[in-house]
């Protein structure tokens, strides 16, 4: 995998880049996003054009004041009341990069327990089903900070079989996990037992003005968000 740079800086994928919602979506027919390598860097597709990622975390309303603001993508934790999302979405020319929301080991869920990682597997597949072929469908998200507390490193084999399911389901759509910060140790782990994901995701808060530093420092050639 050869190196990402931050597109908002003029490069690579921060996962950022610019098409508006086409309308053809009208007929719930899916527009095919994919992440593509060129010279060295990565970049987001829509319906085959590069596509631009100015966003936020929302969820429940105000996808008109969103989009009234130049925002143009937006990213959920789970997903209630997805359908009235996506359609806001797609109305307010938006695109959404769904959480399927999973079993935290922080919460009690245990990794250990095989009957319960193939109940969330199910679960997942009957949300891929359901949203999978919705025009403002940008991507998928397996699970919010599943590294935060966590010790069995079992979580990131279940993030991995989700996404060969989703893979297998819909092949429109790119896979990632959203991660708790990031460390060369932690991406060393998702390369190893979740190598299905099409990129990594990472929430810093106000460390973000750090991330290129951190990125440089671990070597990380990848694409991220």
């Amino acid at each position: 995998m050869k190196r990402i740079k931050n597109l908002s800086s003029g490069a690579g994928l921060f996962i950022a880049l610019v098409l508006s919602l086409s309308v053809q979506a009208a007929g719930h027919q899916p527009i095919p996003v994919e992440v593509v390598e060129k010279d060295g860097t990565y970049q987001l597709l829509r319906g085959g054009e590069p596509y631009e990622v100015r966003g936020a975390g929302l969820e429940f309303s105000d996808v008109d004041y969103f989009a009234a603001q130049g925002g143009n993508s937006i990213r959920t934790w789970r997903t209630d009341d997805a359908e009235e999302l996506l359609a806001q979405s797609l109305e307010h020319g938006v695109t959404v990069l769904m959480c399927i929301e999973i079993g935290r080991e922080r919460h009690g869920f245990d990794y250990d327990d095989e009957a319960a990682v193939a109940a969330q597997l199910e679960y997942a597949r009957g949300k891929v089903l359901k949203y999978k072929d919705h025009p403002a469908l940008l991507g998928w998200i397996i699970g919010n900070e599943m590294n935060l507390h966590y010790e069995n490193p079992k979580v990131f084999d279940a993030i991995n079989d989700i996404s060969i399911m989703i893979h297998e389901l819909d092949p429109n759509h790119p896979t990632t996990t959203a991660l708790a910060g990031i460390s060369g140790e932690l991406v060393d782990l998702i390369h190893q037992r979740a190598p299905d994901l099409d990129f990594i995701s990472t929430q810093m808060y106000g460390d973000i003005v750090n991330l290129p530093g951190y990125v440089e420092e671990m070597n990380f050639k990848g694409p991220y968000m």
